[in-house]
This record gives C-alpha cells, sequence and structure tokens, in this order.
C-alpha cells in the first residue's frame, strides 16, 4: 500500500469514527454474542450508563421484560444478514426509554463480523402518543354521556310539545270560551 493510500484509508477510519462518536443518535457495534464493542455518547447518555459499564457486556438485560423475546429475535435476524428495523423499550437507570432501532451486519467478504445499531429515543413521541389515546378515550366517554343526555331531552320534550300541539289543535276550533280559558290556563301551568 502506498502513501496515499494509507492517508485515504486513515481519513477514511477518521471520517467513520467523528460520524459514529458524534451522531445525535445512540449509535452501537454488538459482537455476534450480542455484547457491546463500541458505544457512541449518545448510548450513555440514553441508557444513563458510562461506555466502560456497557463495553463488554450484553445488551439483553437492558431490554424491558416485556419486549425481551421480540428484541432478541430481531438481533438473530440480524446475525443473519436480514437488517431489521423495530421498536423496543429498554430499562435505564432514569427508567424506562422507548427506542426506534435500526440494526444490520457488519461484515467484510466472507462473513459477518458484528451488528451495527442506530437507536433513535422516541420516548417523548412514546408518551404524547399515550396522552392522545387516554384523552380519546376521555372523549368518547363524554360523547357517550352527551349522547345519553340527548336521548333523555328528546324523549322528556316529546310529551310536552304533544300536549301542546294537541291544545293548540283544540285553540283553533270553535270552544266555548269558558273551555278556551281552562285550555289557556292549563297549557301555561302544565308545560
Amino acid at each position: 500500500m502506498d502513501i496515499n493510500e494509507e492517508f485515504e484509508l486513515y481519513q477514511f477510519e477518521k471520517l467513520n469514527q467523528t460520524l459514529f462518536l458524534n451522531h445525535p443518535d445512540a449509535i452501537f457495534l454488538l459482537d455476534l454474542e450480542g455484547n457491546f464493542i463500541m458505544v457512541n455518547e449518545e448510548v450513555c447518555r440514553v441508557t444513563g450508563y458510562e461506555r466502560e459499564t456497557l463495553i463488554g457486556h450484553s445488551f439483553e438485560p437492558l431490554i424491558e421484560e416485556s419486549k425481551k423475546a421480540f428484541t432478541l429475535e430481531r438481533f438473530l435476524e440480524s446475525k443473519q444478514d436480514k437488517p431489521q428495523r423495530y421498536e423496543t423499550s429498554i430499562k435505564c437507570v432514569s427508567g424506562v426509554r422507548h427506542l426506534d432501532v435500526t440494526n444490520f451486519p457488519l461484515k467484510n467478504d466472507k462473513r459477518i463480523l458484528a451488528i451495527l445499531g442506530i437507536a433513535k429515543d422516541i420516548t417523548d413521541k412514546k408518551q404524547k402518543e399515550l396522552e392522545l389515546e387516554q384523552y380519546t378515550a376521555l372523549l368518547k366517554v363524554h360523547n357517550d354521556e352527551l349522547e345519553i343526555f340527548r336521548k333523555i331531552l328528546a324523549h322528556d320534550m316529546r310529551k310536552p310539545v304533544a300536549n301542546a300541539l294537541g291544545f293548540a289543535r283544540l285553540l283553533q276550533s270553535n270552544l266555548p270560551e269558558s273551555k278556551e280559558k281552562e285550555i289557556k290556563h292549563y297549557i301555561l301551568h302544565t308545560v
């Protein structure tokens, strides 16, 4: 390899390292057993763990129990040269975080060497979705209550309106004055 090729390779490696370490999303490299080989600063921020705590340890204990089987299955698919994109949840120092993860195999000409992962923290988005679901459920309850109230009101208004219409028809006919006064009095005091 001549000096120019060496310099180009050095620049390429430096660029990759810079992108890896400074990317705004969590980027990590796992060995084929699922142990962290490399993590960027965002992985540390999201999980709350120091780089030294993560390197050499499995990602599995970080996964929330309800998502563990699903997430492990995605990891195994990645090891079979099938890139994956999925949502999962992890247990962090500060609580549970929700992630949108992309895993894909890192390979040379002969075999898969590691799994590269990129994870976007979508905890805020998930929280807003949950709040929206709660508001939607509450709105449905209120709409159901309004519908019941509307039906009760419609039912309760039918009889007085029917009575008033009946009395109006009576008043249109030729009634003696005493009967007409009695009907008017009844209408004024019952409707």
